[in-house]
């Protein structure tokens, strides 16, 4: 099965703007890590290994959800946009996390030394992943979504 773009300009179903992509995802990741927090506080030991998770659980979920909505793949610019507005948002969150704690992120960043640049390196792959991942996600639901049709 092959899964095309069958967006234009003169359609009704428009494809999703950036902006709301991109809020549909920071706001899952705030339930994501919502529900992280209330499932350490319930158990009481902090979950290790869960960052990746941060990533996978809420751009696969607005995949998803845009998937199965529109039943089509949304544009690979607003795919990108979405993600790297997304990436921009966590950055100026932890930002403002570091300043509420009186740490200046140059000063962390000069401490860090070499790390920071692998972290950046990373922070690109994960980036990567979660574009990669979205698009997953829509793809599923377009499958099933024509699944329920046909059984229709």
């Amino acid at each position: 099965m092959e899964l095309k773009n069958n967006y234009s300009e003169s359609e009704v179903n428009q494809p999703p703007s950036v902006l709301l992509v991109t809020s549909l995802l920071c706001l899952a990741s705030v339930c994501w890590a919502a529900l992280l927090l209330t499932i350490e506080y319930i158990v009481g030991i902090e979950m290790s290994g869960t960052g990746f998770l941060s990533t996978l659980i809420p751009a696969m979920s607005v995949g998803y959800y845009f998937g199965y909505k529109t039943g089509d793949i949304m544009p690979s610019k607003t795919r990108w946009c979405a993600v790297l507005l997304w990436t921009l948002a966590s950055l100026v969150v932890f930002s403002i996390i570091l300043m509420s704690l009186d740490i200046s992120l140059f000063d962390l960043l000069t401490e860090l030394g070499e790390i920071s640049i692998f972290i950046a390196v990373v922070m690109l792959i994960t980036i990567g992943i979660a574009y990669l991942i979205l698009k997953s996600g829509e793809k599923m639901a377009i499958k099933v979504l024509l699944k329920a049709q046909k059984s229709a």
